[in-house]
């Protein structure tokens, strides 16, 4: 039967046989599909870094932003420690004054003048 094969069919027929019996036919179909792979791949990997460079503009325009806020909350806090702090020489101020006013009135009716407070905020 295979003499008769070989005598009777066309080339081409002889060739797919050969192509089957070797698997050169199989790999020669996995072969292109690799290709399609390896195209599809490209593709992919092109648009991804196309797009990596998008996300790293968002990326620097989000630090930035991180950075403005950051900046943002030391001001806030330095607002805060300077209004404490305007609080506090509003109240010695007014401490000193009332110290003043204090030792003129007792002074002032020939008493000795022993107020605390005054002395300690006399000797600053």
């Amino acid at each position: 039967m295979a003499k008769m094969f070989l005598h009777s069919s066309k080339p081409q027929d002889k060739y797919m046989f050969f192509l089957k019996g070797t698997q050169l036919f199989q790999l020669h179909e996995e072969y292109a599909e690799i290709l399609l792979q390896i195209d599809t791949i490209k593709r992919i990997v092109k648009q991804k870094k196309d797009r990596l460079d998008d996300l790293k503009t968002t990326m620097n325009e989000a630090k930035g932003r991180w950075k403005e806020i950051e900046e943002n909350k030391n001001v806030e806090n330095n607002i805060k420690k300077l209004k404490n702090e305007l609080a506090w020489t509003h109240v010695v101020e007014i401490e000193e004054a009332s110290c003043k006013y204090s030792r003129r009135v007792i002074e002032s009716a020939n008493m000795p003048f022993t107020h605390s407070k005054c002395r300690v905020l006399s000797r600053k």
